[in-house]
């Protein structure tokens, strides 16, 4: 009896401990819960901070389009910041949701900037227009001997530009609130359902993870960043942005040659774009990537310029035994260009074309159901647009005046459309290479604008200011990037879509009169701004206020790409997407930027082989990510701040 008792006790105590235990844990479980829905996400710091820092690097990036041809986001250097202002003034750390709100609103002010004002003067004021052969009509420019004022005296506000952006402003803070509604309703189809990669969204994940969790993340993506800003730097941005090289660079870019595809830094650095294709920061993003996507993009690129070469020698467009560099201009305007328009297009509307479809091919219904109120702002979106197209049509700007109301409304619902094209494929660029940043990608959906507007005589200065500032497309590319990152830390949508609001207005009220600060700080024609892309922006201008748009932009060229997208299509169905993507990138920006993410692909894959994948995602992303935000953020962001300083100083 007293052995029975004892073992019944025993019996009991364990039971009583086993669901001591199991309490316990559930207690855990509930205190962990708690904590992750009172963690806090939308901080008056975490917004501050996000629309200071993106608003810096809005006006940052009309210097930078000026200097090297490229723009940034740097949207880690806010959470950076975020960080150091926590440990400077003692408060909390910011949590991984604070940080993701900074990173969302600064990714929404640093698009929202308008380099066109500024280059348009710079057009007129260096003659490229008759350098070029071409002639801009008297009623596309403003009043020529206002431009003396503007230009010498320094007079900003004038009332020849008043007019075109008293339009700009609005209008592009209205087309990112649409641009809002469409991410909106593409999040579910592209982070959810394809779960594409966003590239740059990895870099911005592992940068707060290193920042807020693990302190080997933090060690491997200094690292980076450190090795990424000094060779970027002291190699690529700085010298680019002066116009001027080492000549030990310029002796080893010599045997380069082939290499040199642009025509934009190579014209100042006299073939010293080696530096570039060894830019860290682009090795960086190609590692983020998959190998199989870099040998994707890089090979498509070299098979189309070897099939275009042949082409074009062939017709006698170039010539066969001069430098490839040297042709630049002949071989992407307007071929490559177009055909990438094409490919891109279609890469674009391949998933939405793939799920209209599926109920013929599965049988299942396509559901889909926006909320009633994003509908409301779209639609008001597109009222305003179309009234918009109605006003314009009485412009004395406009080739025919005025525009009947049929052909202002046609105006409008083109605008609308290209609009909505715009942002499938930027986001689909954002997605699967993670390079819309660079300002090469502007040209595609621009010019497509451009071309169809000039078909229906719709030409002139505001005319152009109003397209241009329809600029929603790249905004929307960049909040898909943000809400990749909002997913790797269950951050509510809807906190991430307010930042993003506020700070895409912001933005666009802060940058734009700092575009025309800058260009009255240092002058139009003086040496500081060596203008490495100016003659791509004024073929372009120039091109769309002549009439001429066949000078940059080929239909023909165009249907020759949907038709290879349409091929591809049949034949690789559900891989399209990221095929045409490649090929488009390819065939727009050729080899140079391909061949060195091919290189962080290449060196991935080695990786990947010797160390294992676990390895990778623990020491070689963090470093990669460093890579990035040194190479690509910090390095010319530092260049525009030395650059500035050095001016205000009475330096050259």
């Amino acid at each position: 009896m007293l052995i029975y008792s004892c073992s019944w006790d025993m019996r009991f105590t364990k039971r009583m401990t086993q669901s001591l235990d199991r309490i316990t844990e559930i207690f855990i479980l509930l205190s962990k819960s708690f904590l992750m829905m009172t963690e806090k996400t939308f901080t008056a710091r975490s917004l501050l901070i996000g629309l200071v820092f993106g608003s810096l690097v809005a006006v940052v990036n009309a210097f930078l389009v000026l200097t090297v041809g490229l723009m940034i986001t740097g949207a880690m250097i806010s959470v950076a910041a975020l960080f150091a202002y926590a440990s400077l003034f003692q408060a909390p750390p910011p949590s991984s949701k604070e940080a993701v709100i900074s990173y969302t609103v600064h990714q929404a002010a640093a698009f929202a900037f308008s380099i066109f004002p500024l280059a348009w003067v710079l057009i007129s004021s260096y003659g490229v227009p008759e350098s070029a052969g071409m002639r801009i009509p008297d009623w596309v420019l403003p009043n020529k001997t206002l431009y003396g004022n503007v230009l010498q005296e320094g007079v900003i506000l004038s009332k020849s530009w008043i007019t075109p952006l008293s339009w700009m402003v609005p209008v592009a803070i209205i087309s990112g609130i649409a641009a809002l509604m469409v991410v909106i309703w593409l999040r579910n189809s592209l982070i959810t359902e394809e779960d594409l990669a966003f590239p740059e969204a990895q870099a911005g994940v592992q940068f707060i993870k290193g920042l807020h969790l693990e302190k080997y993340r933090l060690d491997s993506l200094f690292y980076g960043m450190i090795i990424g800003f000094v060779v970027d730097f002291v190699f690529v941005y700085y010298p680019s942005s002066l116009g001027i090289a080492p000549d030990w660079l310029k002796n080893i870019s010599a045997h380069f040659r082939l290499l040199d595809l642009t025509p934009y830094v190579g014209s100042v650095l006299h073939g010293a774009l080696f530096c570039v294709i060894i830019s860290l920061g682009f090795i960086g993003l190609g590692m983020l990537m998959s190998a199989r996507s870099t040998f994707n993009m890089f090979g498509s690129a070299v098979a189309f310029y070897v099939f275009l070469s042949a082409l074009l020698v062939s017709r006698g467009t170039i010539k066969g035994y001069a430098f490839f560099s040297n042709q630049w201009t002949d071989f992407r305007y307007p071929y490559g260009l177009s055909i990438a328009a094409g490919l891109l297009i279609t890469a674009g509307l391949a998933p939405l074309i793939l799920k209209l479809i599926s109920p013929l091919l599965s049988g299942s219904r396509v559901t889909w159901k926006p909320s009633k109120s994003t509908v409301i702002v779209f639609i008001v979106f597109s009222a305003a647009v179309l009234m918009l197209a109605s006003v314009l049509s009485f412009d004395r700007f406009v080739s025919e005046f005025p525009l009947s109301v049929s052909k202002a409304m046609l105006v409008g619902c083109i605008l609308l459309g290209l609009f909505l094209l715009a942002i499938l494929i930027d986001t689909r660029i954002a997605g699967e290479a993670g390079i819309v940043w660079l300002s090469q990608f502007a040209g595609i959906t621009d010019s497509i604008r451009q071309f169809a507007l000039s078909s229906l005589g719709v030409l002139g200065f505001s005319g152009f200011a109003i397209t241009e500032s329809l600029q929603g497309s790249r905004f929307a590319a960049g909040q898909m990037e943000a809400l990749k990152v909002g997913e790797a830390f269950d951050v509510n949508p809807k906190h991430q879509y307010l930042g993003a609001l506020l700070g895409w207005c912001f933005g666009w009220l802060i940058s734009t009169p700092f575009v025309f600060l800058i260009w009255h700080f240092y002058g139009v024609g003086g040496v500081a701004l060596p203008m490495a892309n100016m003659q791509s922006v004024a073929t372009s201008i120039v091109a769309f206020s002549t009439g001429q748009m066949g000078l940059v932009f080929d239909g023909f060229f165009v249907l020759a790409g949907l038709l290879i997208g349409i091929v591809v299509f049949f034949l690789q169905k559900r891989n399209l997407p990221f095929v045409l993507t490649a090929v488009g990138i390819g065939a727009l920006v050729g080899p140079l930027y391909t061949s060195t993410f091919f290189i962080g692909g290449l060196v991935r894959a080695i990786v990947e082989r010797v160390k294992g994948t676990a390895w990778m995602d623990e020491k070689g992303k963090p470093f990669a990510a460093g890579l990035v935000l040194g190479g690509i953020a910090l390095a010319p962001l530092v260049m525009v701040l030395i650059n500035v300083v050095v001016s205000a100083l009475g330096g050259g």
